[in-house]
C-alpha cells in the first residue's frame, strides 16, 4: 500500500509539472507574438501599410487624357510600384498617380505645400467631399504651377465655378480642376456623360474590390 500511495504522489507530482510547463510555454508565445506585433507597429512603414487604402482604376483629363491612379491598372508594380492611397484615420491622401502626357501627379503632403488656397494635402471630410489639392511634377515653377484643386472651396469659388470631387460608398464622382496642364478631370463616367466621346467606362475608387483593366478607346 505505501508503495502504491507513493507511485501514485510521484505520477500526480509529475502531471503537475507538466501541466506547469504547458502554462509556460502558453504564456511564453503568447508574449513573444505581442512583442513582435509591437515592433511591427513601431515601424512607420508596416503602420502605413495597415493604415492606408488603395485608390483604383483612372481618371480622365479633358487635355491629356487617362490618368493611372495605381500601377495594378497596367501590371507594372514589380517595375513602377505607384499609386495612391487614402489613410484610414486622418482621411489624407498620399503617393503619385500617373499621366503619360504630364508624368506624375503628387498626392503628397511635401509636394503641395504653399498651395493656392484652403487645407493642402488631399483629403475626404465627413461628408464624402474631397477637399485640397494634387500637383503636376513636371509643371511645379510653370505659369500654373501644376495644381489640381479637387474642389471649388479651396479657393471660394464656388459661386462663379461650382465643382467638386465627392467619394461615396468608396465611389469617386465629379470633377477636379487643373488649371492650363490638365483641364477638368473626371473621376467616373457618369460625372457629366462620357467625356470627350470615349468608349470605355472607367470609376475611380477606393480598393473595395478588383481593379478593372486598362481602358480601351479615345
Amino acid at each position: 500500500n505505501c508503495i502504491i500511495k507513493a507511485m501514485k504522489n510521484f505520477i500526480h507530482n509529475i502531471r503537475k509539472v507538466e501541466v506547469f510547463f504547458a502554462a509556460s510555454l502558453v504564456i511564453f508565445l503568447a508574449v513573444f507574438a505581442f512583442i513582435n506585433w509591437s515592433e511591427d507597429y513601431k515601424d512607420p512603414a508596416a503602420l502605413a501599410a495597415v493604415d492606408t487604402i488603395d485608390v483604383l482604376d483612372w481618371a480622365w483629363s479633358e487635355n491629356t487624357g487617362w490618368i493611372s491612379m495605381t500601377c495594378q491598372n497596367v501590371g507594372v508594380c514589380a517595375t513602377s510600384n505607384y499609386g495612391v492611397k487614402f489613410s484610414h484615420t486622418t482621411k489624407e491622401s498620399s503617393g503619385y498617380a500617373w499621366s503619360d502626357n504630364l508624368g506624375w501627379i503628387s498626392f503628397n503632403a511635401v509636394d503641395v505645400l504653399g498651395c493656392p488656397g484652403g487645407s493642402c494635402t488631399a483629403r475626404i471630410d465627413p461628408n464624402g467631399n474631397v477637399l485640397g489639392w494634387a500637383r503636376v511634377l513636371a509643371l511645379a515653377g510653370e505659369a500654373s504651377d501644376g495644381w489640381v484643386s479637387f474642389s471649388c472651396q479651396n479657393t471660394g469659388t464656388c459661386t462663379t465655378s461650382n465643382y467638386q470631387v465627392v467619394v461615396t460608398d468608396g465611389n469617386f464622382s465629379g470633377f477636379a480642376w487643373g488649371s492650363v496642364g490638365l483641364g477638368w478631370v473626371s473621376f467616373s463616367d457618369d460625372s457629366d456623360g462620357t467625356p470627350g466621346g470615349l468608349s470605355s467606362s472607367y470609376q475611380v475608387k477606393l480598393a473595395l474590390e478588383a481593379p478593372t483593366v486598362t481602358p480601351t478607346g479615345t
